[in-house]
């Protein structure tokens, strides 16, 4: 939203909940539990999400312009 990158995550121990709204700006939504790899480095970020075995949800990164 107005070229802000927002990284929410929520699966990580409490019951998961459904997709109460469905907005432009969610680029992906998976009821499961998850944890995000992040990898930095001077010019850039790059997120992994992976569910709890592993297989990765969605991965993207984020880089100085």
């Amino acid at each position: 939203v107005n070229g802000v990158v927002y990284v929410i995550t929520g699966g990580g121990g409490a019951p998961l909940y459904d997709m109460e709204l469905e907005s432009s700006w969610t680029v992906v939504f998976k009821k499961t539990y998850n944890y995000v790899v992040v990898h930095s480095t001077p010019s850039s970020f790059e997120f992994i999400a992976k569910d709890i075995d592993g297989n990765i949800i969605d991965r993207f990164e984020v880089s100085k312009e």
